[in-house]
């Protein structure tokens, strides 16, 4: 039997400034296609289906045992409305969920992770890894003064209002001082505050990656137990806004330097993980989907999607 060379993933409500992504995971070629268009006669293996997509109608263009979930998106979003719908929809769903996580499958664990600063390829992540940027700034916030008022949200809105009061913070985001890049936000600053919109057990976002991979401390709000991913001598972590002004009033560079060594175990932990891309997340997704969908030595064909299988119900149908 001829091995399997090539995995074609179709992929839904995955919102990256890409028209595919491709991997490879134990000599395989795995093709994540983002671009409608381009992904309207092809024909592919599985379909992943994630946040608001989970209940999209394309998923019954695969079978069952061909659909991928992946909630990635904090526990305040509507895509956890119907958990055992996704259940019975799904072999596989991926998520970082502990209360999801500890009824055993199809739930997987996946961290999100993933970045805003541009880290997207290979090259990309290994220039990061080797670019330590000049810092000359102490603190920084990238964050808007208007939220809607679920999760943490509204607790970003009062730090947003309340580091503007100070004025000893430099503060950026929508309403406040726009910017096209962040990186302009965090690599000259020795320290960033960076806020999820939900404090949620193995939840973490670009909001904490963005800043270790520009070697910026962050002053976090997010997840509780971010210490069993990263050492917790290079984060800064808060709950309150008294918590917040206590730690700014206490920042110097000479405290940036004591906390130097451990922010770059994180930021080399980020990215050896995988947890630093959009590249290393589907990655991670291509690996546990082969060892959990892919029986050994069974070679893989593909499914009818997009346009091709509505043209085949339709001309059933006529």
């Amino acid at each position: 039997m001829t091995p399997q060379s090539e995995i074609l993933v179709d992929c839904h409500g995955i919102r990256i400034d890409e028209s595919e992504v491709t991997v490879v995971i134990n000599g395989v070629t795995w093709r994540f296609v983002l671009d409608v268009v381009a992904k309207r006669w092809m024909q592919f293996h599985f379909g992943l289906f994630a946040n608001t997509a989970v209940h999209s109608p394309a998923m019954h263009h695969y079978p069952r045992e061909r659909r991928l979930c992946g909630l990635f998106e904090s526990p305040i979003h509507n895509c956890y409305a119907n958990v055992d719908r996704l259940i019975r929809d799904f072999p596989l769903i991926f998520t970082h969920q502990r209360c999801l996580l500890e009824r055993g499958p199809p739930f997987v664990e996946l961290m999100f992770g993933t970045n805003w600063v541009d880290v997207r390829t290979s090259d990309d992540s290994k220039n990061v890894l080797d670019v330590h940027p000049p810092k000359d700034r102490l603190v920084s916030f990238i964050g808007s003064v208007s939220h809607p008022q679920t999760g943490a949200y509204a607790l970003r809105q009062q730090v947003s209002e309340h580091l503007l009061r100070r004025g000893d913070v430099d503060c950026f985001g929508k309403g406040v001082r726009e910017i096209q890049n962040k990186r302009v936000a965090l690599a000259p600053y020795w320290f960033s505050v960076a806020m999820e919109n939900a404090a949620s057990d193995c939840y973490f976002t670009e909001k904490l990656v963005d800043c270790l991979l520009m070697e910026t401390v962050p002053i976090y709000y997010g997840c509780p137990g971010i210490e069993s991913a990263f050492d917790g001598d290079g984060l800064l972590p808060f709950r309150t806004i008294d918590e917040l002004d206590r730690i700014l009033n206490g920042l110097t560079p000479d405290r940036y330097e004591s906390m130097l060594p451990a922010l770059l175990r994180n930021k080399v932990r980020a990215i050896e993980r995988n947890w630093h891309s959009h590249r290393g997340l589907l990655s991670r997704i291509a690996d546990l989907t082969a060892e959990s969908l892919i029986p050994p030595d069974q070679r893989l064909l593909p499914v009818r999607g997009g346009l091709w299988r509505r043209l085949t119900s339709f001309v059933s149908a006529v």
